[in-house]
């Protein structure tokens, strides 16, 4: 005899082999364009993941060039007004007159001020702490190399070449290359930062 649980146990079967029935009997655009979503879903979540790996990349290169290309080129425009200076100083000695060296002071001063503008746009951006240790040196550097320029001038306007040769020679002259071995100290850091920097952006 059959009793109520029999009659649900092949109800049961039966609706399984009609739905794995009607699965088979699905035509094959049909069939097709389920696949076709799937690949579409799967290149949608794609996307997302190359998005958000964009935005990563979009954001280190954006520090890189505000920052590091900022502070790359800060202080090479330091170095090159730095090399200007010191050979305006030396056009200083075969001047003809004073006022051949009122301008060439003056040309001088434009590129000191062009130098504390850069030396603000540093102290502003470097956070690195052997950065900052270059920087406090530079600092240092350039104050008793100014010192040691304004005391030639000086010297110049007055009248005393001779002795403002002699401190030239004896102390302006290593001061300077003192702040230039600083100056090339940061700018070698620097293309460090920026190489590693641009490495990663890269990968």
């Amino acid at each position: 005899t059959l009793n109520l649980d029999n009659f649900a146990t092949i109800a049961s079967v039966e609706i399984i082999v009609k739905q794995k029935g009607s699965m088979r009997n699905l035509k094959i655009g049909t069939r097709l364009g389920m696949g076709f979503g799937i690949v579409l879903l799967l290149m949608a979540a794609l996307i997302v993941i190359v998005i958000m790996s964009m935005s990563q990349i979009g954001s280190s290169t954006d520090v890189l060039l505000k920052q590091e290309w900022v502070k790359f080129a800060a202080i090479n425009v330091i170095n090159s007004s730095a090399q200007a200076n010191s050979s305006l100083t030396m056009e200083m000695f075969i001047a003809p007159d004073q006022a051949h060296i009122d301008s060439i002071k003056q040309r001088i001063a434009s590129n000191r001020k062009l130098i504390d503008d850069q030396m603000l746009i540093l102290d502003r951006l470097v956070h690195r702490a052997e950065a900052k240790a270059i920087l406090a040196k530079l600092k240092e550097t350039r104050s008793a190399y100014v010192n040691s320029y304004s005391k030639v001038t000086s010297l110049l306007s007055a009248g005393n070449k001779d002795e403002a040769s002699q401190l030239m020679r004896t102390e302006t002259t290593l001061a300077l290359q003192a702040m230039n071995d600083q100056i090339k100290e940061f700018d070698q850091f620097f293309d460090k930062v920026v190489l590693v920097g641009a490495a990663d952006v890269s990968e």
